[in-house]
């Protein structure tokens, strides 16, 4: 009776039997179990296992078959189980020798496979790809000798010159027909044999590379390097429509007959003389430049004047002194380096401090360290929000080793009439001691204590750094002017003056001029000094910082009158 048992183990619950063999090796207790349970699951799967009823083979064999875990000897396993469910007497020698058999037999079946594929194939494969390769190494041959060497030179595409669609096309730069725009100094309508710089650039197949190369040099150094070369002088032209001379800046062209400016340089001048029609000139290259205005005028040259004329044409930035203002201002027996200015000429420090004495010697009252300057053409008036209430702060305590410094800038102010001792105030702040990089100090009345809630703000824009910029941009020098006490030489009303009380140790003061800290204060200042500075060219002004800016050392000590 004990065959039978075990076929039932390895035949018909073979499946159960593994699964409970796995089952009861995986066993592990749970965080949340406690011992009693876990030793009850434990009971539970070995007696599923029924592991009293296999014999030591037997479960060899079992334990042999479920540790073929890897998919690789899933064939295997199931030709395993299959022994053990045919042969029940089965033992791990058994095992082994089918194993080794199974691997034996697969073997030759693989050199079986190998044996019975044909040659032939392999043999036709190659065939065809060199039949393939042949064919696409003629098509590629018929399409290089369909191209040119090198870039067509008017337009840069790889096509021959015949086949060109620029052919007909009016280049909007040069006014030339027959090449694209950006190709107008490797064409020539002549035929001239000029080798395009694209052309040397792109096409690696030429033989020549030194010549290529210095070619393309020579072409690099006359396109960009003459920059360097041209010469400009400074004129003044003065016409009967105009109060006051223009600046402008010509180019020397001894190469031209006469002297032209562009049409917005004519605009600046107020566009004067007469307009004309079907009048031209030609260029060096013998393009047709229209001319569209002439007119006289009295041009300012190195101190000389003289009266001239002057013609107009469309082309921007041709801005050029011809021959004819040469033969005028008699500068053929003249070096070119003494009328012209061919770059920017930087002040030194000995003609800077020329001119700053020049100034304070001038202005030496504006100068003078007791001076107490005030605008006199106009007063600020604060304005309060509607229904604004009166707001008093207590003084607040200082250190004592400033007291003397305080003391000292107050009767300054007092002596100067920039703040007066008060008795009553309904408004008051507390003063912001300010220590000054000379060693001084600067008292402020604190106006974000209450004021400036109450105050309506000025609506005047400050400038943004691009506007100065605009200003002053067409400058070689500049001077900077920083003003001393800048708001405090701007008188208040009466009625202002009272809401600008502040607070201090020594009583309340009443201040006459704008005091720095209050929400109107930017702005009101920043429209005296737009005010101040209108009509004077090259000026501009941050607040209470001023900028001047000129072509000479002479100009902006010109301005600053």
């Amino acid at each position: 009776m004990q065959v039978p048992y075990q076929q039932s183990i390895y035949c018909n619950d073979n499946l159960v039997t593994v699964s409970n063999f796995g089952r009861c090796l995986q066993t592990v207790k749970s965080p949340v179990e406690d011992f009693t349970t876990y030793a009850a699951r434990v009971n539970k799967n070995c007696e599923d296992f029924k592991l009293s009823a296999l014999t030591p083979d037997q479960f060899k064999c079992l334990v042999f078959v479920t540790g073929l875990q890897s998919s690789l000897d899933a064939d295997i396993r199931t030709k395993l189980l299959s022994k053990l469910d045919e042969d029940a007497s089965s033992d791990l020698s058994k095992l082994l020798s089918g194993v080794q058999k199974w691997f034996s037999l697969k073997k030759d079946a693989a050199l079986i496979e190998q044996a019975s594929s044909p040659a032939t194939s392999v043999n036709a494969v190659r065939t065809h790809q060199k039949h393939k390769n042949q064919l696409q190494s003629a098509q590629q041959q018929k399409q290089q000798n369909s191209l040119p060497r090198s870039p067509c030179w008017s337009c840069g595409e790889m096509h021959f010159s015949r086949d060109c669609t620029f052919k007909n096309h009016k280049c909007t730069n040069c006014y030339r027909v027959g090449h694209k725009e950006g190709y107008c100094s490797c064409f020539s309508s002549k035929s001239d044999k000029l080798i395009p710089t694209k052309a040397i650039k792109n096409n690696g197949r030429h033989g020549n590379k030194k010549k290529f190369s210095q070619q393309n040099k020579a072409v690099f150094v006359n396109c960009v390097q003459h920059a360097k070369r041209r010469k400009f002088v400074e004129v003044n032209i003065h016409t009967s429509a105009q109060r006051s001379s223009q600046s402008i800046r010509l180019q020397v062209d001894t190469g031209s007959d006469i002297s032209i400016i562009d049409i917005s340089t004519w605009n600046k001048i107020g566009r004067p003389g007469t307009v004309l029609k079907d009048r031209e000139a030609k260029s060096a290259l013998l393009n047709s430049i229209k001319l569209i205005a002439e007119f006289p005028c009295e041009i300012q040259l190195n101190g000389e004047v003289k009266s001239c004329k002057l013609f107009v044409s469309e082309v921007k930035f041709l801005n050029i002194l011809g021959t004819d203002l040469c033969e005028i201002f008699d500068l053929w027996d003249k070096p070119i380096n003494t009328v012209c200015i061919s770059r920017i000429i930087q002040p030194t420090t000995a003609d800077r401090n020329a001119a700053i004495s020049s100034i304070k010697k001038r202005y030496a009252k504006l100068f003078k360290s007791d001076d107490s300057s005030v605008c006199s053409k106009l007063q600020v008036e604060l304005h309060l929000k509607p229904k604004a209430v009166p707001v008093f702060r207590a003084r607040r305590d200082v250190a004592y080793a400033v007291l003397p410094q305080i003391e000292r800038e107050l009767k300054r102010l007092q002596d100067r009439g920039y703040i007066t001792p008060d008795d009553y105030s309904d408004w008051a702040a507390p003063i912001v001691v300010v220590k000054k990089s000379s060693g001084e100090v600067r008292l402020c009345g604190d106006y974000s204590s209450g004021l400036n809630d109450q105050l309506e703000s000025h609506e005047y824009p400050i400038p943004t750094p691009e506007a100065i910029f605009t200003k002053v941009g067409n400058s070689e020098i500049s001077s900077h002017i920083d003003l001393a006490d800048a708001f405090l030489q701007v008188q208040v009303t009466p009625e202002s003056a009272k809401l600008l009380t502040i607070n201090t140790h020594k009583g309340l003061f009443r201040p006459n001029r704008l005091a720095p800290g209050t929400k109107p204060a930017p702005g009101a200042f920043q429209q005296i000094a737009d005010t101040v500075l209108a009509g004077i060219e090259g000026a501009a002004a941050y607040i209470d910082d001023f900028i001047i800016g000129g072509k000479t050392t002479h100009s902006i000590t010109s301005s600053g009158s």
